[in-house]
């Protein structure tokens, strides 16, 4: 199942959650996917520990992503991580440096999830629909 997610804002390229092959999930719902990427929703339904990777702040990519998909901005997400990982009751996401190091992760990564623009989907990874 393919599910493409449009930006707010007219222009293509388009964002897909992709998540690891093994994932035992086809979908989420965009309050589940805020609270996963938001560190609050730790472990998949099946309880598996959720591997979060994340794009640098400034790239453009993960702030159309957190504008048009998370409905909130790249340094409100950044403030959570960091009032976790201090408080000690969570962790950060794995931050990557570009989308080809994204899907590789992903990938080879039991749990993982992430983002990328639409058109550099393989079939290594599973996109997942966005409810």
């Amino acid at each position: 199942m393919l599910c493409i997610l449009e930006s707010a804002v007219a222009n293509p390229p388009y964002i897909a959650v992709i998540a690891h092959q093994k994932v035992d999930a086809a979908s989420l719902s965009a309050p589940r996917l805020k609270s996963i990427f938001g560190m609050r929703t730790t472990t998949w339904k099946d309880g598996k520990q959720i591997k979060v990777f994340v794009l640098k702040d400034k790239d453009p990519l993960h702030v159309r992503f957190a504008k048009d998909v998370l409905q909130t901005y790249p340094y409100s997400l950044r403030r959570i991580w960091e009032r976790r990982v201090y408080s000690g009751t969570g962790l950060a996401p794995t931050v990557v440096d570009s989308e080809t190091e994204m899907l590789k992760l992903i990938a080879e990564t039991e749990n993982a999830i992430g983002y990328i623009q639409q058109h550099n989907i393989d079939q290594n990874v599973k996109v997942l629909e966005i409810q």
